[in-house]
């Protein structure tokens, strides 16, 4: 979602309707139609942040938080992806993800496009429902999925701290 909206906006030839009124609602929608998304926001350089995001789910507080925090480690082109956190209002797990929009000579920044996404459907994916305990499963020889950020710590769901699949 993040390239493919700085890549149109690129191919538009920049970010000058931003501003435009009406524009924080088109991100509203493109927010409710994709149900992985919990918040999308456009920062431009020399303007001021745009956002639309899942107020049940996350406070613009920490939107603004998490954007901030990507945009810092961004420097030209290329994807930015944060590490897995869990967003503390809706206590989701969440990782944000930034792309550049590029400027006609490709080495001037115009603005950002950052969306903080949810991780619920890997969770999903991976989690097979059980009555067993944890030491049944890991009796029975079945693996064991942990979800790890960069440092190699376990990155535990609020609802599924263990997520158990098929043996191998």
């Amino acid at each position: 979602v993040v390239s493919g909206l700085a890549r149109a906006f690129e191919i538009s030839g920049g970010i000058t309707d931003v501003d435009r009124q009406g524009y924080d609602a088109k991100l509203q929608k493109t927010l409710q139609e994709d149900p992985n998304l919990i918040a999308l926001a456009i920062w431009p350089v020399d303007g001021e942040l745009h956002r639309a995001f899942q107020p049940d789910v996350i406070k613009r507080e920490e939107v603004d938080e998490r954007v901030s925090e990507v945009l810092a480690r961004m420097s030209g082109k290329g994807l930015v992806v944060s590490r897995p956190q869990i967003i503390r209002s809706g206590q989701e797990m969440a990782l944000t993800v930034a792309a550049p929009v590029m400027g006609e000579n490709s080495h001037d920044v115009l603005a950002a496009v950052v969306a903080i996404v949810s991780f619920e459907e890997v969770f999903e994916a991976v989690q097979q429902p059980t009555s067993k305990s944890e030491r049944e499963v890991l009796d029975e020889g079945l693996a064991v999925v942990f979800v790890v950020d960069q440092n190699g710590r376990a990155v535990a769901h609020p609802e599924a701290s263990v997520a158990f699949s098929a043996k191998p």
